[in-house]
């Protein structure tokens, strides 16, 4: 929980980072290095002159979920008006660091039967994508115009992770031709393979592909692990295992892209071998991430260690419209917010 407000101050420069006291601020802005705030201030207000553009979405209740005080509490009562809080694939949405589900391992809770709970949208994502109207989908709103779906409906929060891979095939790779098998690897994947139903829209939305999704994390639920599942074209397998050390494997393919979801690579030393192997492979490959500071940090960790480039950050169409709190800053934080990919030499 935060600190109550009255006894917690801003920074004067950034306005994004809380400090409880002057002295704790003059300790952290000392130095120059990353870890000093006196690194990140000008950046830091640079990232916060970016919420109104992060915070634009086309949804009746985007204004209360983009907001800066939008915290778990809030979160909840929002699904449970919605209905759907603890249910399907919305089960770990909304979750406080005291909830039970925390406690157990991803892939516990996969609901196949009904992923979505909400009737209309269950109907809705049943059905094909109007040919008319597919090459049309460039963001939430002409997705939703496509689909005939109320604007009211929170279903984005979900769709956010099939919708962000059409975005990277159709933006980044230029699209596939007619009858294409698209293989793509996920790494990193957590929450994802609670998720995998959802993945059955990317299907609608190139229905001339046959689509073969792998996804790799650790620590998942002995019920998700090296399971397949299809859901028409799109065919969805899950192991259990870092990604740099399945690739090595005789029997692996190469894929023609490589996801990685909210990624914050300069967290994860595990990261280092994966990025050195796709490097080697010169695969394509995308990640996501929360915030601009997070691949600030991403890009000077693969610079230094794994001396590999990324592309310039771009603006996710397909974000999620919920924004994330912190108890020490009010960066504008967002799932899936920003796309960026690797550079080989």
């Amino acid at each position: 929980m935060r600190a109550e407000q009255q006894l917690m101050f801003y920074c004067p420069l950034c306005c994004a980072v809380l400090y409880c006291s002057v002295e704790c601020q003059r300790e952290n802005t000392q130095g120059s290095t990353c870890q000093s705030h006196g690194f990140w201030c000008s950046k830091f207000l640079t990232y916060m002159k970016d919420t109104s553009t992060l915070s634009d979405f086309p949804f009746e209740f985007s204004q209360e979920t983009s907001s800066a005080d939008f915290d778990a509490t809030r979160y909840r009562s929002f699904l449970k008006e919605k209905g759907v809080l603890g249910e399907g694939c919305w089960l770990r949405e909304g979750l406080t660091s005291s909830d039970k589900v925390q406690s157990h391992r991803y892939g516990r809770y996969l609901d196949l039967e009904n992923p979505y709970v909400l009737p209309v949208e269950s109907c809705v994502l049943d059905e094909p994508i109007s040919v008319d109207c597919q090459s049309s989908i460039v963001d939430w709103a002409s997705y939703y115009k496509c689909r005939e779906l109320d604007l009211s409906s929170p279903v984005a929060i979900l769709l956010q992770w099939p919708l962000t891979v059409f975005f990277i095939i159709q933006n980044v790779l230029n699209g596939t031709e007619p009858g294409n098998e698209v293989n793509i690897d996920i790494v990193g994947v957590e929450k994802e393979v609670e998720l995998v139903p959802v993945f059955k829209e990317l299907g609608n939305l190139l229905p001339e592909s046959k689509i073969d999704i792998h996804m790799f994390g650790r620590h998942l639920h002995p019920q998700v692990k090296e399971k397949t599942w299809s859901f028409g074209s799109v065919v969805v397998s899950v192991h259990n295992e870092l990604y740099h050390k399945n690739v090595c494997a005789p029997q692996a393919q190469t894929p023609h892209l490589v996801i990685g979801f909210n990624a914050g690579i300069a967290a994860y030393s595990s990261w280092i071998p994966t990025i050195k192997k796709l490097k080697s492979m010169k695969v394509p490959t995308y990640f996501t991430d929360y915030c601009k500071s997070s691949i600030e940090l991403s890009r000077l960790m693969l610079k230094d260690h794994c001396d590999v480039m990324t592309s310039d950050p771009i603006l996710n169409p397909f974000r999620s419209p919920i924004r994330m709190t912190s108890s020490d800053h009010d960066l504008p934080w967002f799932s899936n917010a920003y796309i960026l990919g690797l550079e080989y030499t």
